[in-house]
């Protein structure tokens, strides 16, 4: 599993006047045999049909430089191109087996609840991850790991100390021992973008918008941040993790985490 965010995790009062959500979006890919026999290749085949294949200009897929139209994205402010791309890659998403589990937090619900304990909305949203990562797996009968966007020395320090205690210790709902039968390694691996990772890339493309859809399933937000995302979101409508019996995606691949108790169950619609 992949994880990326939208938003970010301060919890001061600018950082939430700012940024009131934060978003933190996992996908989940079958690295056997999808992942470097078809998912990578096909990355690479978008990357040159738009941007070419300059061994010394490797192109990045950054959702932000995208949408501000940076560095070789430029080319993409030409509105027919820009339309063109973003089509393409929705159709790459939609293509790619995986699976997209995203959980957003309210930041000034979460700090109005618990104050100056309340958990580092980070390693919250990580922790509802990984709960529901464990009940994917397990519906499949596989196993796995996780990786991370690398986002500063001390931010990933402690994102794999918060990892490490999840698995550990259990999450409050799932046992540490019953964590690790699904979840292969107490290590959660964190690697920067220029890493050129794919998994990495398609979890950035897809966390912004699966974080505005799940605020919009919870009228917190009433559309898609850019153009863009609505594509993206197009192909990503039908990957949520999903309750095997019924399909439901809301508290499976989409979760909200209001931090207030009075709100739960209210102004929700019934599907996303």
């Amino acid at each position: 599993m992949y994880l990326d965010e939208s938003g970010n995790h301060q919890m001061d009062a600018k950082g939430i006047a700012n940024n009131r959500y934060l978003g933190v979006v996992g996908t989940i890919v079958d690295m056997t045999h999808h992942y470097p026999a078809v998912l990578c290749p096909a990355m690479e085949s978008l990357k040159r049909a738009f941007f070419g294949n300059d061994p010394d200009d490797r192109v990045i897929l950054h959702r932000e430089d995208i949408v501000g139209r940076r560095n070789v994205f430029s080319r993409l402010s030409n509105p027919d191109e820009a339309l063109r791309f973003n089509k393409a890659l929705c159709q790459f998403v939609a293509a790619s087996d995986v699976g997209v589990i995203a959980v957003v937090i309210d930041k000034q619900g979460h700090y109005a609840r618990y104050g100056l304990g309340a958990m580092h909305p980070y390693h919250y949203c990580a922790k509802v991850l990984m709960e529901r990562y464990f009940f994917w797996l397990r519906h499949r009968r596989a196993a796995g790991d996780a990786m991370a966007e690398s986002r500063g020395a001390r931010e990933n320090e402690a994102l794999q100390a918060a990892w490490r205690g999840f698995y550990s210790n259990g999450t409050g709902h799932i046992s540490g021992e019953r964590l690790a039968r699904l979840i292969s390694t107490d290590e959660i691996k964190i690697r920067t973008k220029d890493a050129n990772i794919h998994g990495l890339q398609l979890a950035d493309i897809i966390a912004t918008a699966a974080t505005d859809n799940v605020l919009m399933c919870h009228f917190e937000k009433n559309q898609f941040r850019h153009p863009l995302d609505r594509f993206i979101h197009d192909g990503v409508a039908s990957k949520y993790h999903c309750n095997p019996a019924s399909g439901m995606k809301k508290g499976y691949g989409q979760v909200f985490l209001s931090g207030m108790p009075e709100l739960v169950g209210a102004n929700k619609k019934d599907s996303c």
